[in-house]
């Protein structure tokens, strides 16, 4: 969640600059925060744009299920 909106951003996983596990450790959490804090780095405008393309409109329990299910499904593609 970021900004009281849910995103799913399983598709940009992969691609984060951060690494995949930053993501996963944050899955679920409201990064509105961590997002804006110049810690380790404050995110460029264009961060903000790319993640808009990922926002949803759902309710949080379907996301998380969504999120939660595509994650374990690139992860077993991958250990196979």
């Amino acid at each position: 969640m970021h900004d009281n909106a849910w995103y799913d951003v399983a598709d940009f996983l992969k691609t984060h600059p951060g690494g995949t596990e930053l993501i996963l450790v944050n899955q679920n959490k409201d990064v509105t925060d961590t997002m804006q804090s110049r810690v380790p780095h404050k995110h460029s405008v264009a961060a903000y744009e790319l993640l808009a393309k990922y926002r949803v409109d759902i309710n949080r329990q379907l996301c998380d299920v969504k999120v939660r299910n595509r994650v374990i499904a690139e992860a077993t593609l991958q250990e196979v």
